[in-house]
């Protein structure tokens, strides 16, 4: 169960459909955009579309929608995600999770989820409906900022480690922390830091030492991947120190250094 969402079920043309819609969105017609999705997302300007997922934005009346669509992969990615979970679902689970901890970090709203699959192991696809955010800055954009002064790297690592610290504090594992993954939005004076892409995040009441290294070597390796890509001139020690120095302000956890750094280097390759 989500907190804040409201669940219906119905039948469309053999497949089963399970939804959950923000509490707040429930209503005037949206269920209908809802039980329409795959054709509003079809017209939609598209702007992601690979094996794995299709993403637009979606207009909804005078709301601009970001819907994301988690492709079915065949019987053998089916038989996994009977055991995990829709990934749309998961993320939106745990959206629901961090703000009814309060955890102040930016995340898009979600505002809704569509599962529609066949009886069994028939075709199965989950969708994620969010809020469309403007101004946000790409990661490579956020690098090339933080490459112009020692001030603004260290700003960069503070809010990587802050955010992934935070978060972990709550009680979630993003399991995917790359650069990509972290959102940058243009504020007055500069960006503020958060994140998206929870479907593979999991939640841990106290998540140990080595799951929060994963993520953070996740979050080094690329943004090291991304200054030796710019020629920033950083060394990996001063990204990995700054991250940890960071990250271990906010959080009462220490990390194991070596462990840390052989997952960095194993994500490297």
């Amino acid at each position: 169960m989500m907190k804040g969402f409201v669940k219906y079920d119905f039948r469309e043309d053999g497949r089963l459909v399970f939804c959950w819609i923000d509490e707040s969105w429930a209503k005037d017609g949206f269920l209908d955009f809802v039980r329409n999705i795959e054709r509003n997302l079809s017209s939609s300007e598209i702007i992601k579309d690979s094996r794995s997922v299709e993403a637009g934005i979606c207009m909804f009346r005078s709301e601009s929608l970001f819907v994301k669509r988690y492709n079915d992969r065949g019987v053998i990615h089916r038989i996994r995600h009977m055991l995990k979970g829709p990934r749309a679902h998961n993320a939106a689970r745990i959206f629901s999770h961090l703000k009814d901890k309060a955890v102040e970090i930016f995340i898009p709203a979600h505002i809704g989820v569509v599962c529609r699959r066949r009886p069994g192991l028939g075709q199965r696809f989950s969708y994620l409906i969010q809020e469309a955010v403007d101004d946000l800055i790409p990661a490579l954009e956020i690098v090339k900022l933080a490459s112009s002064s020692d001030e603004e790297r260290r700003r960069l690592t503070c809010n990587l480690s802050d955010t992934l610290a935070r978060m972990h504090e709550a009680g979630v594992i993003h399991g995917d922390a790359k650069m990509t993954n972290f959102l940058f939005k243009k504020v007055s004076g500069g960006y503020i830091c958060g994140m998206w892409d929870f479907d593979v995040a999991r939640i841990r009441a106290a998540p140990p030492a080595r799951l929060r290294e994963s993520d953070l070597a996740r979050a080094a390796a690329s943004l090291i991947e991304m200054s030796e890509r710019l020629s920033c001139g950083w060394s990996r020690s001063l990204i990995t120190d700054e991250l940890v120095a960071g990250y271990e302000k906010r959080s009462a956890c220490r990390l194991q250094r070596a462990s840390l750094d052989r997952k960095i280097r194993n994500f490297l390759g």
